[in-house]
C-alpha cells in the first residue's frame, strides 16, 4: 500500500466513513479501497463497481506560456511536433524507426513549414544526442526542447499545427489528442524483459494485464 493511499485509508477510518476518496490512477490495491477509482486500461485491476475505466489519461497540461510565443512565431507553419519518450519496464524505442519519421518530418519541412521535437526525462541521453545532430545538420527550420526548458511542453502543444508522439505513454498520448490536432503515434517495441513477461503471462494468464501496465491491453 502507498503511503498516500494508506493516509487517504486512515482518514477514512477516523471520519467514520464521511470521507470519500477518488483515485486517479494505479493505486496497487483493490478498488474496494476507494469510493472511485479512474484508471486507464493498461492497469492489471479487475473490473470492479468502484473503477471507472477511461480511454485517455486525465492530463493536467496547462495553458502555453506567454514567454514561449516569440520563439514560437519564428517558426514558419504547419509546425510538425515530435513528442519523444523514453524506454520503460516492457517497452523500448525503436531508434531506428523514430529517427526516419525524424528525417521525414524535416524533409517535408524543407518545403515549407518547421519542425519541433521535445524530449522527455525518459528519453536516454545518446537518442537527444542524436535528435539534436540531426536537426543541427538539417536545413529546415527546427527547434529542440526539454524538460523544464524553452519553450514548455504545454507552448509546444498549443503551437504545433500536427504531433508525432511515440506510443510509451498514455498520457503523452493523451495530451496529443487533447489538443484536437492530427496524431500518429511512432511504434514502440517490447523490451527483452517485456518478450519474457508477456510469453509467461499469455501461457499462465491468456489475456490477463501484466503488472504494473500493459500498453497492448490499453486499447481495449
Amino acid at each position: 500500500l502507498d503511503r498516500r493511499d494508506a493516509a487517504v485509508q486512515s482518514l477514512r477510518q477516523r471520519s467514520g466513513g464521511r470521507t470519500r476518496s477518488i483515485h486517479v490512477g494505479f493505486p496497487r490495491v483493490s478498488p474496494a479501497h476507494f469510493d472511485l477509482v479512474i484508471a486507464t486500461p493498461q492497469y492489471p485491476m479487475a473490473d470492479h463497481p468502484n473503477l471507472l475505466r477511461v480511454p485517455y489519461a486525465l492530463t493536467r497540461t496547462c495553458g502555453a506560456d506567454p514567454k514561449d510565443a516569440a520563439q514560437l512565431d519564428a517558426l514558419p507553419a504547419p509546425r510538425r511536433l515530435l513528442i519523444v519518450g523514453g524506454p520503460t519496464l516492457y517497452w523500448q524505442l525503436d531508434h531506428a524507426a523514430l529517427l526516419r519519421v525524424l528525417e521525414n518530418m524535416l524533409g517535408d519541412a524543407d518545403h515549407g513549414g518547421s519542425v519541433l521535437v521535445t524530449t522527455s526525462p525518459r528519453t536516454p541521453p545518446r537518442l537527444r544526442d542524436q535528435i539534436s545532430r540531426i536537426l543541427s545538420q538539417s536545413t529546415a527550420p527546427a527547434l529542440l526542447a526539454e524538460p523544464k526548458g524553452r519553450p514548455g511542453y504545454a507552448s509546444l502543444l498549443e503551437g504545433a499545427d500536427s504531433i508525432r508522439v511515440t506510443a510509451d505513454s498514455v498520457s503523452m498520448i493523451s495530451d496529443a489528442i487533447g489538443t484536437g490536432k492530427p496524431v500518429a503515434l511512432i511504434p514502440i517495441a517490447k523490451s527483452a524483459l517485456g518478450r519474457l513477461a508477456f510469453a509467461l503471462m499469455d501461457w499462465v494468464r491468456p489475456g490477463k494485464r501484466a503488472y504494473p501496465q500493459v500498453l497492448r491491453i490499453a486499447e481495449q
